[in-house]
């Protein structure tokens, strides 16, 4: 059957904005959001390693926890998984949103991590 992932994916400052409070100096490059209903344990762990092997630090549900699911299947339907990525934006962009030299890099490491998220959720 049908088992769709939803990736929500979003990027954040390297500095709290209210109401959000976590100190700059906790705030890592991805943040991986999750929901205890949507989000296997299997899913969570791939998704950490797969951006540490590229190089990025991770933290879950740091600064920002959660993720989107339609609320159609919302705590009914397990096989809908969802899970929320969050790129630091000074990881690619520079002052006035001017993209740094490694935006090119940046991207392809993206990638790859989410290619190994989706792969890695045919068998979670």
């Amino acid at each position: 059957g049908l088992n769709p992932l939803i990736i929500d994916a979003h990027s954040f400052p390297d500095f709290p904005i209210p109401p959000e409070t976590t100190p700059i100096e906790n705030r890592p490059d991805i943040c991986i959001g999750t929901d205890t209903f949507h989000t296997p344990q299997p899913l969570i762990q791939v998704a950490v390693e797969a951006f540490e092997t590229e190089g990025f630090s991770v933290m879950v549900d740091v600064p920002f926890k959660g993720t989107i699911t339609p609320m159609k299947y919302y705590r009914r339907e397990k096989r809908v998984r969802s899970i929320m990525i969050e790129l630091n934006r000074k990881i690619y962009l520079g002052y006035g949103s001017d993209k740094l030299e490694n935006f090119s890099s940046i991207k392809n490491q993206t990638r790859a991590a989410l290619l190994k998220i989706a792969r890695a959720a045919e068998s979670c």
